[in-house]
């Protein structure tokens, strides 16, 4: 099952969101993440969180669930509860970036711990003319050997979480060769030398975000 989540970050472009909701088999705002489909005029499937950011008038069509559990964020609250009610396979995420730097890098942190059968994914619209319109971060968890679905000439970056070991990859400018997490040399704005690099991760979690 693939599920979609909007969160209360930087609003997507209305062609990414409406793109992602119809590829998705059950539409997620989480929190504020409501607020954005009223600007747009669309509707989720779900809204779920404290509800303490959501303007969102609500209707018949929507289901609603507050969770006010102090202990937890939104995501993770909203996590968990997919995680009890469906069976999940793949997570795309919008509205993650674009605010505060300590809630994304806590949203990575916490989807570092979902399970590797969930495919994750975060998404990014980003303006530097003439050089990249799109960020996508996808989370790898070992073991895992395989290509990602990257274009040729685009700017690839590794990044760490939590820890991870022997990630190598094929078809970049500086290939990565059995590096672990504490490495001196992890990759940032490397080069995609071939369409679909291919990447292997022997042990833990890494981040390869990718600039198109």
């Amino acid at each position: 099952m693939r599920v979609l989540l909007v969160l209360a970050g930087s609003p997507p472009r209305p062609e990414l969101l409406e793109t992602e909701i119809k590829a998705a088999d059950l539409v997620v705002a989480i929190d504020g993440g409501a607020n954005i489909f009223q600007q747009l005029n669309l509707t989720p499937d779900l809204i779920i969180g404290d509800l303490d950011s959501t303007n969102y008038e609500f209707d018949s069509g929507v289901e609603v669930v507050q969770k006010l559990d102090p202990n937890l964020t939104d995501l993770q609250k909203t996590l968990n509860y997919l995680d009890d009610k469906y069976d999940l396979n793949q997570i795309v995420i919008l509205g993650a970036m674009g605010g505060r730097s300590d809630h994304f890098i806590n949203n990575l942190h916490i989807c570092a711990r979902v399970h590797p059968r969930i495919s994750i994914m975060f998404k990014n619209d980003i303006s530097i003319p003439e050089v990249f319109k799109h960020e996508t971060i996808t989370r790898i968890m070992a073991p895992y050997d395989s290509d990602l679905p990257v274009i040729k000439g685009s700017t690839v970056s590794i990044f760490t979480i939590i820890q991870f070991n022997g990630l190598s990859s094929t078809g970049l400018k500086w290939d990565l060769n059995n590096v672990n997490s504490d490495s001196d040399f992890l990759s940032q704005s490397n080069i995609a030398e071939m369409n679909d690099p291919r990447f292997r991760l022997e042990s833990g979690c890494a981040y390869i975000a990718v600039y198109q």
